[in-house]
């Protein structure tokens, strides 16, 4: 799919939404059915998932979580290691 380079976002299909990101195609319906990704359905009832260009297909707000879920992750990590160490 080619986005004009001048829009920061453009929208896909659930089947290649999960297709770009790896996911199952009934885990993007559910992630749709959920709101946990910013979504809008057709009149004929299929889904619409709006990406961030700059974040390979992931909405921007859900990279945002998980980089500072990583974040925490990587400061819980480290304190384990000094208290074993």
């Amino acid at each position: 799919m080619k986005v004009p380079p001048e829009l920061p976002y453009y929208w896909l299909s659930a089947k290649e939404y999960a297709k770009q990101t790896k996911i199952g195609y009934e885990e993007a319906l559910r992630m749709c059915r959920n709101k946990e990704l910013i979504a809008t359905q057709t009149d004929g009832g299929h889904w619409r998932i709006k990406v961030d260009r700059y974040t390979n297909g992931v909405p921007l707000e859900k990279y945002q979580e998980v980089i500072k879920e990583n974040s925490s992750l990587k400061a819980q990590i480290e304190t384990i290691r000094k208290l074993i160490a």
